[in-house]
C-alpha cells in the first residue's frame, strides 16, 4: 500500500512538472521598434503562464505599474545623454523560469521646473547665486530659469520701489565698471546648466504699464509676460517697459529676434492680479492683469504674437487663475487673496481658452505654473512669500526626451507641458490618441480621452531627484482623489466651462477613460486633477486641446 502511495505520488508530481513544463510564461510587448513612448502611456502587452512580473528601462530598476497586463510607464529611467533609444523590457515569472520581450523606444519622460522666479537683480530679496545653490542642493528640479524683470535689470531698483538694500550705489558703480546685471544672469545660466542633471533657461519678464493703475489705454495693455530663450545666446537683448510700452512692440521685437536666431518663447501670468501702492497717503491698486480678449483680437501683429506666444501661466503663488472660484463642480484650490484677485472674465484663464478656441485660429497655448517668488531664497518651495502671496510655489512639467536645456525649451516651445501646484503628480492625458496640450487636432466622433496618473510618492525618483519640496513636513504618501474633464459650455456661453465627467480613483495610480459624443469643430477640453495626502490637497491642469475638425 505505501508503495502504491509513494508511486501515485510521483505521478502527480511528474504530471504537474510535464503540465508546468508545457505551460512556460510568456510576454509580448505590442509596440512597434523605435517608437517614441510619453511617461504615462499604458503599453499594450501580453503576458499568460506569470506569478510575476515587473518591466526595466535598460538595466535600471524593477518597475511594477501596470493597468491589468499592460505596461503604465510612470517614473522611468532617464534615457542617458547622447542616446537616441533604449531598451524596454517586460519580464514574467513562473515556477519553471522567466520570459521577456525587449524592444528599443525613444521615451518622452517627465521633468519639473520653475521657469519663474526673482532675485535681487530685480525686486526680491536673495541672490542668483544662492537661489541656483540651493534649487540644486534641494535636488528637487530637473530645470530652473531666473526671470527678474527687464525695467530693474541694469537700473537702481529702488527707482521702482525694489528691496534691495544700497541698490543705487551698487549699480552706479557697476555702470562705471562696466558691469551688466544682464551679462551677470547669461554667466549663471551657463555656470549652474548640468546637462542630463540640472537644466537652466535664460529668461526676463517684461511689463506693459506697471507703473500706470489702469494701463495706457484702460486695463487692456497691462501685463507681465515671461520670455524665455531658446539658448544663452551671446547677443540675446532684453527688453524693458520703457523701450517696448505694449503687446505690439514686445511682440514685434521679440519675433524679430527669433528671426535673427534667437529663439524664444513667451508666458504671460498672474492674469487676475493686482497690488496696492501708497500715493500721498491713498491706496491705490496696480493692475497685474492680462485680457485675454484684447491679447487674441486687439494685437496689430499676429504673426508675430503667434511666433512666440505659448500660452499663460494658470498658477503661481499668487493663486489660481482659474476663473470659476465658486463653481461647485471643481473646488479650485489656491486662489488668488481677495485683496490681490482682479475677478474681470476677460482675465479668467477660460476666456483665454475661449478666444483661441473661435476661428480655428491654429494658435498654441498650453497652461503651465511656476513660483514667482521674491521673499524666499530658492524656487520650487512648499513657503507663501507673505503679504498677498502666501501659497505654495508652482511647477511645470515638461515630457523630453533628456534633460538639456534645448529639449526642455523644445517642450515647452511645443506646449509638451502642464501646470502644478508644488508636488510632483505625474500624468498624461490623450485625446483620440494624441497628446496635444496646447494644440489643435482633428478627432472621430465619440473623441475618446483617457487620463492616467501618479500620485506623489515618498522618496526619489528613477532621475535621483528628490520627492520632498522645499519646507513641506507633511507625508508625501499621496492619492489620486479627483479627476475633472473640462469642456468649452457652449450653452451658457463666453468665459464659462463646465465638466463633462468627474472620476473619484482614491489610488495611488490612477487610470479614467470617457467618451464625448457631442465632440464638434471649435471646442475645447482641459483636464483637472487632484491629489490629497489626507491632510494637503494640491492639484495639476492639462491642456487645453483644441478641436479642429470631426472625421
Amino acid at each position: 500500500m505505501r508503495i502504491e502511495a509513494f508511486i501515485a505520488v510521483l505521478l502527480i508530481a511528474f504530471s504537474f512538472n510535464f503540465v508546468n513544463s508545457s505551460n512556460p510564461p510568456y510576454v509580448k510587448i505590442n509596440v512597434e521598434p523605435y517608437s517614441t513612448l510619453y511617461e504615462g502611456e499604458i503599453i499594450d502587452c501580453n503576458i499568460s503562464n506569470a506569478n510575476n512580473f515587473f518591466w526595466k528601462i535598460e538595466s535600471g530598476n524593477k518597475h511594477a505599474t501596470f493597468y491589468g497586463d499592460d505596461i503604465l510607464l510612470f517614473n522611468p529611467e532617464p534615457m542617458p545623454l547622447g542616446k537616441e533609444y533604449v531598451n524596454l523590457t517586460l519580464y514574467a515569472e513562473n515556477a519553471n523560469g522567466i520570459a521577456y520581450d525587449s524592444i528599443p523606444v525613444k521615451i518622452k519622460r517627465i521633468y519639473f521646473g520653475d521657469i519663474h522666479w526673482h532675485t535681487n537683480i530685480s525686486d526680491a530679496k536673495y541672490g542668483i547665486d544662492e537661489m541656483y545653490r540651493n534649487a540644486i542642493e534641494d535636488n528637487y528640479l530637473d530645470f530652473a530659469a531666473c526671470s527678474d524683470h527687464g525695467e530693474l535689470i541694469d537700473l537702481p531698483n529702488t527707482i521702482f520701489g525694489g528691496v534691495r538694500e544700497n541698490d543705487f550705489i551698487k549699480t552706479l558703480i557697476d555702470l562705471i565698471m562696466g558691469k551688466s546685471e544682464w551679462e551677470l544672469m547669461k554667466e549663471k545660466a551657463e555656470e549652474y546648466y548640468m546637462p542630463g542633471k540640472f537644466s537652466t533657461l535664460l529668461a526676463f519678464e517684461w511689463t506693459a504699464a506697471q507703473w500706470s493703475p489702469g494701463g495706457w489705454n484702460g486695463w487692456n495693455d497691462v501685463g507681465h509676460i515671461n520670455f524665455y530663450y531658446r539658448d544663452v545666446y551671446e547677443d540675446a537683448p532684453k527688453f524693458s517697459f520703457y523701450t517696448k510700452l505694449d503687446f505690439d512692440d514686445i511682440f514685434e521685437v521679440m519675433a524679430e529676434e527669433w528671426e535673427r536666431g534667437h529663439l524664444n518663447i513667451a508666458f504671460p501670468h498672474h492674469p487676475q492680479a493686482k497690488i496696492y501702492f501708497n500715493i500721498l497717503g491713498k491706496k491705490l491698486p496696480c493692475s497685474f492683469t492680462i485680457n485675454w480678449s484684447y491679447m487674441a483680437n486687439e494685437i496689430k501683429n499676429k504673426e508675430a504674437r503667434n511666433k512666440v506666444l505659448r500660452g499663460g501661466e494658470v498658477y503661481s503663488k499668487w493663486g489660481c487663475s482659474i476663473g470659476q472660484h465658486y463653481t461647485p463642480d471643481v473646488p479650485w484650490l489656491y486662489g488668488y487673496e481677495e485683496e490681490s484677485f482682479y475677478n474681470l472674465t476677460d482675465a479668467w484663464m477660460e476666456n483665454a481658452f475661449w478666444e483661441w478656441s473661435e476661428n480655428r485660429r491654429q494658435c498654441k497655448f498650453v497652461m503651465i505654473a511656476s513660483s514667482d517668488t521674491h521673499a524666499v531664497n530658492r524656487p520650487a518651495s512648499s513657503l507663501g512669500d507673505g503679504n498677498n502671496m502666501n501659497n505654495p510655489s508652482g511647477l511645470v512639467a515638461v515630457y523630453a526626451t533628456h534633460n538639456t536645456r534645448h529639449e526642455i525649451w523644445d517642450a515647452l516651445n511645443e506646449c509638451n507641458a502642464y501646470a502644478l501646484q508644488l508636488h510632483k503628480l505625474r500624468a498624461l492625458a490623450k485625446f483620440d490618441g494624441k497628446i496635444a496640450y496646447g494644440r489643435w487636432i482633428n478627432c472621430s466622433k465619440p473623441l475618446k480621452i483617457e487620463i492616467t496618473a501618479l500620485a506623489t510618492f515618498d522618496g526619489i525618483d528613477s532621475s535621483n531627484k528628490s520627492m520632498r519640496p522645499h519646507g513641506y513636513l507633511e507625508s508625501l504618501n499621496f492619492k489620486i482623489t479627483d479627476i475633472w474633464i473640462v469642456k468649452k459650455d457652449k450653452q451658457k456661453g463666453r468665459p464659462w466651462c463646465k465638466v463633462i465627467a468627474h472620476f473619484t480613483p482614491n489610488d495611488e495610480v490612477a487610470v479614467a477613460s470617457y467618451e464625448d459624443n457631442d465632440v464638434v469643430p471649435n471646442d475645447f477640453y482641459w483636464v483637472a486633477i487632484k491629489q490629497s495626502n489626507g491632510i494637503d490637497e494640491y492639484m495639476a491642469f492639462l491642456g487645453p486641446v483644441f478641436i479642429y475638425d470631426v472625421e
